[in-house]
């Protein structure tokens, strides 16, 4: 009986890893961005500060890529200490950024930048790896998008998709996620 309990723990663990690995590393979801012309992610007028965010998308994006990217999302895996503090190590900076520079942005991109910062604290602080995905997915998109990158994207923003946002797996999981933040005051952004 124990060790049928054990083959069957050992089973629903490999599912389950198989499962995460999958959603994980399949492609699907991306498609080349072609000829995006991006609203202005500021108001007219302040190109300084316009640049400042351009290039706080860019470092975070290559923060998150060295974090997450190229199959290294597996090393969050298991609890795994010490990559959740570096994380927590090399983002909460970008983080606090961010939110300070919400008022800001335009509509554009608002509620994108909002989205990320309230998945990335799921992430880190609930150390949940699908949030951490997720997180890594949203500033993807709007480093191609804005930036002009000629990269596949995710299609998870609603800078880049627009109004077609919201209708597959990967939108419902972000919108729980955010839903989940929102309803934690540890997650809460200063608006």
């Amino acid at each position: 009986m124990k060790r049928l309990l054990i083959v069957m723990s050992v089973l629903a663990v490999s599912v389950g890893l198989f499962t995460f690995n999958y959603v994980v590393n399949n492609d699907n979801g991306l498609e080349m961005l072609e000829d995006f012309e991006g609203e202005k992610i500021v108001e007219e007028g302040n190109d300084e500060k316009e640049q400042e965010i351009a290039e706080l998308i860019n470092e975070t994006h290559q923060t998150l890529n060295l974090l997450t990217g190229y199959g290294s999302i597996n090393r969050f895996s298991n609890s795994n200490e010490g990559s959740w503090v570096e994380a927590m190590t090399r983002l909460q900076q970008p983080l606090e950024e961010f939110e300070a520079n919400l008022s800001y942005v335009t509509e554009a991109i608002y509620d994108d930048l909002k989205n990320f910062i309230l998945v990335t604290r799921v992430a880190l602080y609930e150390r949940n790896e699908e949030a951490m995905l997720y997180s890594h997915r949203i500033i993807h998109d709007l480093d191609v998008a804005y930036n002009g990158y000629n990269e596949k994207i995710f299609g998870v923003t609603t800078y880049v998709a627009g109004t077609d946002w919201g209708e597959d797996r990967q939108h419902q999981r972000i919108n729980e996620i955010v839903r989940i933040a929102k309803n934690n005051p540890l997650y809460a952004v200063d608006e």
